[in-house]
C-alpha cells in the first residue's frame, strides 16, 4: 500500500452514424500516484475525424480528494476548470 505508481491507457470508441459514416475517437492517458494518494491524469485527445481538427488536446486532471472537487488544466487553451 501507499506505494506511488504511474500507468498507460488508450481507449479508441468508433460510432457509425445513420449515414453510414464511421466516427473513431482515441484517447490516451497517463496517470500517477504518490505515496500520499494523490492522483493526476494526463489525457490527450486526437480526434482526426473533425473537419476543424487541430491536433490532440492535451489535459490535466488533478483531482482534490480532502476538497471532492478536480481541476482541469488545458495549456492549448491555457484554461484552468
Amino acid at each position: 500500500m501507499n506505494a506511488p505508481f504511474s500507468a498507460d491507457a488508450t481507449t479508441t470508441i468508433r460510432q457509425t452514424l445513420g449515414d453510414g459514416t464511421q466516427i473513431e475517437r482515441t484517447g490516451t492517458a497517463r496517470y500517477y500516484r504518490d505515496r500520499a494518494g494523490r492522483v493526476r491524469v494526463e489525457q490527450v485527445i486526437a480526434d482526426t475525424k473533425e473537419p476543424n481538427w487541430e491536433g490532440p488536446v492535451k489535459v490535466t486532471i488533478l483531482p482534490d480528494p480532502t476538497k471532492d472537487v478536480s481541476f482541469v488544466l488545458d495549456p492549448i487553451r491555457r484554461t484552468a476548470r
